[in-house]
């Protein structure tokens, strides 16, 4: 196990966080992505799980998976623009010297869970360690669902009953703002303007039951189907994007529309390109709930 001479690469990978993969490639060595087959839908593994291998790694970097933030709609990322949504490596160095490269940035860290194996989350870097002392490190760019400590389910219910109830009452933002601030850290969200991103998602059965829609649909709202959002059936009858008192709401999911399993859901007509999915017995959970400012 490697300890002395390791440290100059250690500590520009735990002070700069990696990104851009230049940077990765930077301090723990170049990857050679195969751009035109497989790998350029953003999984790259090294050593490499094909013939010849591919990649110069550090001598130190035994292991490593790195996950690429990608769009199949706007092009391929290349090496000088692709950035790194993630990355998981096994170094051939001990736990104790990361760690102390670690420290050396962040605050004490907090201890979490991932599977069978205790991490210590030093801000978006995660350390194990492995039988033999070495090092297992992994970054991301933003806090994995792993990672994210549980969220009250009593103080859930709370958020969604008193948003259902502001909703309702109020024709001024501020007056929703003022009463959901205090609840959202104990729910396990964040207000960002008049909207409320849940990390993690929530399930889509407690929003519907909690504000009340009827016959819940989905439809998205691009040409590409990424985006989906929930509607309903509106006073008039017709399908459309939820609306209480003067408020339209925008529940945006998680995903594309699942049933148990990963079944496709029954179809209740069509938005324009996008077909309108049953909700009823979707799986697929709400991200996020934004609420537009009443119409003059």
């Amino acid at each position: 196990m490697r300890c002395l001479g390791a440290m100059n690469w250690l500590e520009g990978i735990t002070k700069w966080d990696p990104v851009e993969l230049s940077r990765l490639e930077y301090f723990l060595g170049t990857l050679d992505i195969d751009w035109t087959g497989g790998e350029a839908s953003g999984w790259i593994y090294r050593p490499s799980l094909g013939w010849p291998p591919r990649g110069q790694l550090r001598a130190e970097v035994k292991r490593i998976a790195v996950t690429l933030v990608t769009d199949m709609y706007r092009g391929d990322p290349r090496r000088a623009t692709a950035r790194v949504r993630s990355f998981d490596v096994d170094l051939d160095v001990g736990h104790a010297t990361v760690a102390r490269a670690l420290a050396a940035r962040f605050d004490s860290p907090r201890p979490v869970r991932r599977d069978d194996r205790e991490y210590l989350e030093y801000g978006t870097y995660y350390l194990a360690c492995a039988e033999n002392a070495s090092a297992l490190l992994s970054w991301y760019r933003a806090r994995p669902e792993w990672a994210i400590p549980p969220r009250s389910a009593e103080a859930l219910t709370y958020l969604l009953e008193v948003l259902l109830d502001r909703l309702i009452c109020d024709d001024q933002s501020r007056a929703i703002f003022a009463a959901l601030e205090p609840l959202v850290a104990s729910a396990g969200c964040e207000l960002r303007g008049v909207a409320l991103d849940f990390k993690p998602p929530i399930a889509l059965a407690s929003v519907v039951g909690a504000l009340r829609l009827d016959a819940p649909t989905a439809s998205a709202h691009d040409v590409h189907q990424t985006s989906w959002y929930v509607e309903t059936v509106g006073p008039d009858g017709r399908i459309a994007g939820a609306r209480i008192g003067v408020w339209e709401l925008e529940i945006v999911l998680e995903g594309y529309p699942r049933g148990p399993e990963g079944r496709q859901l029954p179809e209740r007509g069509r938005a324009g390109p996008s077909p309108r999915l049953d909700l009823t017995d979707c799986v697929t959970r709400v991200s996020s709930i934004s609420f537009s400012p009443p119409r003059r």
